[in-house]
């Protein structure tokens, strides 16, 4: 089931921000596009708080969509890590992937091993 919990919130850079949830009762998959930022993190928060996403098995959270992400997205990421281990699954795009690479973040976070490479 594919459940179009999107916005059409923008970031403070302007950038379009959306969140797909596709959803079984046991299995969530949120792919997040756009900006993370101060400005769109509430939403993502929500759905990561959602009753159903407490209750699955496997969370994976694909942000392969980011164009951008500042330190209030970085946070998120890292709180959901630890309030969803070990179910969460983490797909970075490469961007996102060179950024954990330089903060130290890679090794500490659930990292799909087939991530695209850092840019």
């Amino acid at each position: 089931m594919t459940d179009g919990s999107a916005g059409d919130d923008s970031g403070q850079n302007g950038q379009a921000f959306w969140i797909l949830r596709d959803a079984s009762a046991a299995v969530i998959r949120l792919s997040v596009s756009g900006a993370l930022d101060i400005a769109t993190v509430p939403a993502l928060q929500t759905q990561l708080q959602a009753d159903r996403l407490t209750a699955a098995i496997s969370v994976t959270l694909d942000l392969t969509g980011l164009s951008f992400i500042d330190s209030y997205g970085l946070r998120t990421i890292i709180r959901a890590a630890e309030e969803l281990a070990p179910r969460l699954t983490i797909i970075p795009g490469g961007h996102l992937l060179r950024l954990l690479r330089l903060t130290g973040l890679e090794a500490r976070l659930p990292l799909d091993p087939r991530a695209p490479p850092a840019t």
